[in-house]
C-alpha cells in the first residue's frame, strides 16, 4: 500500500467562486487544468509515488519553499491571498467549505479516471 500526497497549485475549479475569493490575486490568476492535476494525482498514486507537485507555477514555489526565501513567504502568501473586502473569520470559513468540495471533486475525478482504464 502507499500513500500519495497531491499538492496541486491553483487549480481552475468552483474553488475560488465558491470561497468568495474572486477579488484576490490567486483567484484572478491563471490557473491549472482541473483534469491534468486529476491525471498528474492518478498517474503518481499507480506508480507508487509519494508525492507530486502539479502545475508549474506550484513547482517553483515547492521548490523556493525550500530555499532562502522561506522566511519571506508568510508575508507573500497572506497578500497573495488578501481579500479586498470581508472578515478573516468569515474568509477562512469559506475557504475551509470550498476546501471540502474541491476534495469531493478531486474524489470523483480520480474515481473516473479510475474506471475509465
Amino acid at each position: 500500500m502507499t500513500v500519495t500526497c497531491l499538492m496541486p497549485g491553483p487549480t481552475e475549479t468552483q474553488f475560488f467562486a465558491r470561497a468568495d475569493m474572486l477579488d484576490t490575486s490567486v483567484g484572478q490568476d491563471e490557473k491549472d487544468d482541473p483534469a491534468e492535476v486529476a491525471t498528474a494525482g492518478f498517474d503518481a498514486m499507480m506508480n507508487g509515488d509519494g508525492d507530486v507537485v502539479s502545475g508549474w507555477k506550484n513547482k517553483v514555489m515547492s521548490a523556493a519553499a525550500t530555499s532562502r526565501l522561506q522566511k519571506h513567504w508568510p508575508g507573500s502568501i497572506a497578500r497573495w491571498l488578501s481579500p479586498a473586502r470581508q472578515s478573516r473569520t468569515s474568509r477562512l470559513v469559506a475557504f475551509s467549505q470550498a476546501a471540502d468540495r474541491l476534495a469531493d471533486q478531486a474524489i470523483a475525478a480520480v474515481s473516473t479516471r479510475i474506471n475509465s482504464r
